[in-house]
């Protein structure tokens, strides 16, 4: 497990990155760059699934954003856990604009989200 100052991290089911951000944070591109780091590092270099969960007011600045849209490492498919009406906003139009060709999803709950991500192998 990975305990960084705005997220915990692990590798569950051997083959899913599950990050958690803490509640209440704003989360910049270095911040990213950390958890592209720890999926690397988890994930001992494999393309994986990605399970991220945002809590009520946590957000990320629009830098990060940017960087996000250009992820530098591929993921198998990425479900994101949105808890407020504001955070699937933001994450709708993010969606629009990646250039990432992974498959990528929101949810309300993460239950939901990682039935969605067993449907890829």
């Amino acid at each position: 497990m990975i305990d960084h100052p705005k997220f915990k991290a692990e590798l569950i089911e051997s083959d899913i990155f599950y990050i958690q951000f803490k509640p209440n944070m704003v989360c910049d591109v270095e911040d990213f760059k950390d958890s592209v780091a720890a999926y690397v590092n988890l994930g001992e270099g494999r393309i994986i699934k990605t399970l991220a969960i945002f809590p009520d007011f946590t957000d990320i600045t629009v830098k990060a954003r940017e960087y996000l849209q250009d992820r530098p490492i591929p993921a198998i498919a990425e479900a994101i856990v949105l808890k407020s009406l504001a955070q699937k906003l933001i994450f709708d139009y993010y969606k629009a604009f990646r250039t990432s060709k992974y498959p990528i999803k929101g949810f309300r709950s993460s239950r939901a989200a990682k039935k969605w991500l067993k449907e890829f192998s």
